[in-house]
């Protein structure tokens, strides 16, 4: 529903935006974009070891 919501809403604000000045909507997008990479970057843990935290592999070979 939401997704649809923004589809009928975005081109009302981005035509009341264009009213002002007309790379007004476009600057605010790319705002928008930038903020939500940053955002992902400091909110999402990241899920790769680094190499301090990596634990060595057990082998099956005997160690004398």
């Amino acid at each position: 529903m939401s997704l649809y919501l923004g589809q009928a809403i975005g081109p009302l604000v981005a035509g009341f935006f264009v009213t002002f000045w007309f790379p007004l909507p476009f600057l605010i997008g790319a705002g928008m974009g930038v903020l939500a990479v940053v955002l992902i970057y400091f909110q999402v843990p990241e899920t790769l070891e680094t190499d301090s935290e990596q634990v060595e592999e057990p082998t099956l070979a005997p160690t004398d």
